[in-house]
């Protein structure tokens, strides 16, 4: 396999991990950035460097200069933020818990954040009726083809800046489709 297959596919996989939102500490962290701090480091911090070290590595990828970088950055930003929170509503109904769940009172929820946790809650809501599931259903949908569109537009804002080869390398990382 060719080293930038790899060095794609390897990108793909950093990626699907920062845009799934998990909170991972860095398996090439050194034992001294593991142990630093209470708990075993600051996750912030850890994040960040793991955020840096991604950027780095598709800006490498893409063979762009630091200028160009600066206008790629935000659209590709932009982009994986929306692929992010266009699957937020999908781990609802298999039972997910954990930090992101378990706060959401305390953030503001994106649309299609709070139409899947109210169709969540109209289905975990004992003798609901039909009608009722049917219109958070439909809501549900309706923000989800609206997150869609709005995915779709970021997509094609930064196709627009891109060469062919810098399409294909986004498709392989998932950015692109």
């Amino acid at each position: 396999m060719s080293k930038s297959k790899i060095t794609a596919m390897s990108l793909c996989a950093l990626l699907c991990v920062l845009t799934a939102g998990i909170g991972l500490q860095l398996p090439t962290a050194t034992a001294q950035e593991r142990n630093a701090g209470p708990g075993g480091g600051d996750r912030e911090q850890m994040r960040a460097r793991w955020q840096q070290r991604m950027e780095d590595r598709m800006k490498e990828a893409l063979k762009v200069t630091d200028e160009e970088w600066s206008v790629l950055q935000p659209r590709i930003k932009k982009v994986t933020d929306l692929q992010r929170e266009s699957r937020a509503g999908m781990m609802r109904g298999w039972g997910r818990r954990g930090p992101d769940r378990d706060n959401e009172s305390e953030r503001q929820l994106n649309p299609l954040q709070q139409a899947a946790k109210d169709l969540q809650t109209v289905l975990e809501t004992e003798g609901a009726t039909s009608d009722q599931i049917k219109a958070k259903l439909d809501a549900y949908r309706a923000a989800k083809t609206a997150s869609e569109a709005e995915l779709n537009k970021a997509r094609a804002g930064l196709r627009e800046l891109l060469t062919i080869n810098q399409e294909a390398q986004l498709v392989m990382m998932g950015i692109l489709e």
